[in-house]
């Protein structure tokens, strides 16, 4: 049995293909592996390799859920069967994001009412949308996904400017919203633009 480090990505073998020889398996059977991805303190179940993955830190007691998706066709390949390890964006952040991306709580800013952030929960459901995604490159996804999604937006996530700007010492305060004014009348017809772009100075 081998252990699922940080983001190695395993394949499952269809069982009826793994007990019989290639001759006698089904056509249903013969179907490309199905990728998975192992994250952060996770493993294959033991009593049935590659079915699935534990998410616990210390027991892997606990199983990671799948949803089933189709990941578009590729020329090698052919049609593969992707399935999330994560099924939601609060399992994810819960039990994967805020377990790998710890810092000490004196070097960044974060609040553990995340959800009620409106920019922390766009920005993190990007990143797990994308996360779930790395797995389809087995070389360089994970990697890819390190230096072009993860790293921006922490930066900004736990920046004292970002989104939990106001928060800290365990308090909640989920931020003030940018100030609008009234546009003036027929600001967004064609005329006013056509005007404008005639005389700018006016």
């Amino acid at each position: 049995m081998r252990a699922c480090g940080y983001a190695l990505l395993t394949t499952a073998t269809p069982r009826a293909a793994a007990d019989q020889p290639a001759s006698h398996v089904p056509a249903a059977a013969a179907a490309p592996p199905r990728p998975r991805a192992c994250l952060a303190g996770t493993r294959p179940q033991p009593e049935s390799p590659g079915a699935g993955c534990y998410s616990s830190r210390a027991d892997y007691h606990a199983p990671v859920p799948h949803c089933s998706a189709r990941a578009a066709d590729t020329p090698s390949a052919g049609t593969a069967e992707f399935e999330p390890q994560f099924p939601d964006l609060e399992s994810w952040v819960n039990g994967f994001f805020v377990i790998a991306f710890a810092r000490p709580a004196s070097q960044i800013r974060w609040g553990s009412s995340w959800w009620d952030h409106p920019e922390t929960v766009l920005r993190l459901d990007a990143l797990w949308r994308t996360c779930e995604a790395a797995q389809l490159d087995p070389v360089r996804g994970v990697a890819v996904w390190i230096r072009d999604f993860l790293e921006p937006n922490l930066a900004v996530l736990f920046s004292p400017a970002g989104p939990f700007a106001d928060c800290g010492d365990g308090t909640h305060v989920r931020g003030s919203v940018l100030p609008v004014a009234p546009t003036p009348p027929r600001w967004w017809s064609a005329s006013h633009w056509c005007d404008l772009l005639a005389d700018p100075d006016r």
